[in-house]
């Protein structure tokens, strides 16, 4: 599959701003090599070497080996042999213990944001929920590259629309951990194996958590999410079996 370019802004990013940071921050040289790892532009099984890294990102190596070390607690590098460190080849059972975890958060940060958003907050997620279903409708049918534009606009959708609930639940705790979990799917870039129904299935369950949001009903909520991210990990398994 055809690279996604979010890695690349974010390299770009970070070379604009480089001169501007503290030598010992990793925090930027972390985000961008998570980045290019969940866009894929570091692929599964992708060797990250710290000097070339360092080179790419012209900074120091010390900074880089702090932003691999961290992604390799996350356990999206894994050290392999006389090989050092790889992007992470996802097992399924990787994903079923990801989509697990994230039945359980996502389902109680969606009702804890219905108990704290704010007007603003929904206002955004209303927005975002337009952009997503105008995608899903414009893109039905496409195949090729005019899929893998639709796949990219709608995974950088859905990760906005969900993170905002995350911070709408207002656990500072929780954010973190929910960001580990919910990005792991990501590096399957599991919408394109979405059909034109499931797209549509995946928008309208937007809207019905939307609407609880705007209702203030936790309970609600939490049932939706949760059978949102069940969807997701039916269309995973189907998809990890083949196909079948």
């Amino acid at each position: 599959m055809t690279r996604h370019s979010n890695g690349d802004a974010a390299l770009l990013e970070l070379r604009a701003t480089n001169g501007r940071k503290a030598a010992s921050d990793s925090g930027p040289i972390y985000d961008a090599i998570r980045e290019g790892i969940l866009s894929g532009r570091y692929p599964a099984g992708e060797r990250l070497v710290e000097a070339r890294l360092a080179t790419e990102l012209n900074v120091s190596r010390t900074r880089v080996r702090e932003g691999l070390a961290r992604l390799e607690a996350e356990h999206l590098l894994a050290r392999v042999g006389g090989r050092g460190l790889i992007v992470a080849r996802l097992s399924p059972s990787d994903i079923e213990d990801a989509y697990a975890l994230r039945l359980l958060l996502e389902g109680f940060a969606a009702r804890r944001a219905a108990e704290n958003i704010t007007t603003d907050e929904l206002e955004r997620l209303r927005e975002l929920q337009r952009q997503m279903t105008e995608a899903e409708e414009g893109g039905r049918g496409e195949t090729g590259q005019g899929r893998l534009k639709l796949v990219r606009t709608v995974t950088e959708l859905n990760k906005e629309f969900h993170h905002l609930i995350h911070l709408a639940a207002r656990n500072r705790r929780l954010e973190p951990i929910l960001r580990s979990v919910v990005d792991v799917p990501l590096m399957f870039t599991s919408f394109y194996w979405y059909s034109d129904r499931e797209l549509a299935e995946a928008a309208n369950d937007h809207q019905l958590i939307l609407d609880a949001l705007e209702a203030r009903d936790p309970e609600k909520c939490e049932e939706l999410m949760k059978r949102h991210v069940s969807r997701g990990l039916n269309t995973l398994r189907r998809e990890l079996r083949g196909g079948a």
